[in-house]
């Protein structure tokens, strides 16, 4: 007698999951949440600017001559004879516009059943993809992450 192999159910055998209709074996695109959704959270909040540095007039002339050194045409007699009349210290802020986006996509995954517990839908409602908590280890770096959807297992 020959030995079965596990293989994946067809799809029409495949439990209706909330949220995830029209998922397959093939990876099917997540649409991101509603634009009336993303609204809700909110901006992100500002901390206060406790502390605004001061510097005196040694480090404001050190300053002044890194510069100066920096241009081939400026002359560093005018910084040493120079006299600083008063010092206000002030905040600048810099605007800097950083973009970050993800991606998500479903798919139905299968593994042979050797007696682990099964998370199904018993549990409660799945989570829509967006829902799922998916930190990427570091922004601003191509990256894959493939997490089970809770509440989603079933053996077949």
């Amino acid at each position: 007698m020959a030995e079965s192999l596990p293989s994946a159910p067809s799809l029409d055998k495949m439990d209706d999951i909330g949220g995830y209709s029209g998922t397959s074996f093939n990876s099917v695109a997540a649409a991101p949440p509603a634009y009336e959704e993303a609204l809700q959270q909110g901006p992100p909040e500002r901390g206060p600017i406790t502390s605004v540095p001061v510097i005196n007039e040694e480090q404001a002339r050190e300053a002044l001559q890194q510069f100066v050194s920096q241009h081939c045409c400026y002359g560093k007699g005018p910084v040493r004879q120079m006299t600083f009349r008063d010092l206000k210290s002030s905040s600048a802020f810099h605007y800097m516009l950083e973009t970050f986006s993800e991606s998500r996509s479903t798919t139905w995954a299968y593994e042979p059943f050797v007696g682990q517990a099964i998370d199904g839908p018993q549990y409660g409602p799945a989570p829509g993809p967006w829902d799922i908590q998916a930190e990427p280890q570091v922004k601003f770096q191509d990256a894959e992450k493939h997490l089970e959807v809770p509440h989603t297992a079933s053996v077949k």
